[in-house]
């Protein structure tokens, strides 16, 4: 998509739109709002968890496609409601923490850290393309990078991320995964869920402010 973007050559934004709408055919389940991990092709379906730092990536996924394709082109519409469908899902299921369940739909399944990342910079995203106002966001952004804030560490670490998630059937594979681990799938989604708070919250309250000392 971003290819497309820069060239102008449409082979890349159709190459996109094939890879992005054969993912979300095959994964996302339009009753839960949510994509599964992954695909089985020996059942012909999906594995049945809805792991929350795969719905980061795949809702990032979808979100820099829509970018990149234009977001008011007639193939960004069943994103565009993809998107305003799963932030609707995920605003219901935030953890009183201001983070996600690592399973999103299992409430025995801990809380784990890189999701409030990714839901940040995704909603603040999804704001920043015009598909979602961020007024009704806010106050699950501002939970979640206040969770994420807290957690971490003084040398710059994000702690209570989950390590290297394997796919599974398994339910209790994905509740058992250590957390922890120091990665780019951790440190990677902190500092982009807190450039784009800044761009989206922060920014915009500063101009705010300074319209309204002007008219003062």
């Amino acid at each position: 998509a971003k290819l497309f973007d820069v060239t102008g050559n449409a082979g890349y934004r159709q190459l996109a739109l094939d890879n992005v709408l054969s993912q979300v055919e095959l994964l996302y389940d339009v009753e839960a709002g949510l994509f599964h991990h992954f695909w089985i092709e020996r059942t012909g379906r999906p594995n049945g968890v809805l792991w929350a730092r795969g719905n980061g990536w795949g809702l990032l996924g979808v979100l820099q496609t829509i970018e990149h394709i234009g977001v008011d082109s007639p193939e960004a519409r069943p994103l565009r409601d993809l998107i305003l469908r799963s932030l609707a899902r995920l605003a219901g299921l935030q953890h009183e923490s201001g983070a996600w369940h690592t399973v999103l739909t299992d409430p025995s399944s801990y809380v784990e850290a890189s999701t409030a990342a990714f839901f940040s910079d995704i909603i603040c995203r999804a704001s920043r393309l015009g598909i979602v106002d961020i007024t009704a966001y806010r106050p699950v952004v501002e939970k979640a990078m206040e969770y994420l804030l807290g957690m971490v560490r003084p040398d710059g670490a994000l702690d209570g991320v989950s390590y290297e998630t394997f796919p599974s059937t398994r339910v209790d594979h994905y509740k058992t995964m250590p957390r922890g681990s120091m990665s780019p799938w951790g440190q990677g989604p902190l500092l982009t869920a807190a450039w784009s708070y800044h761009e989206v919250l922060v920014q915009s309250s500063r101009k705010v402010s300074e319209e309204v000392r002007a008219i003062g």
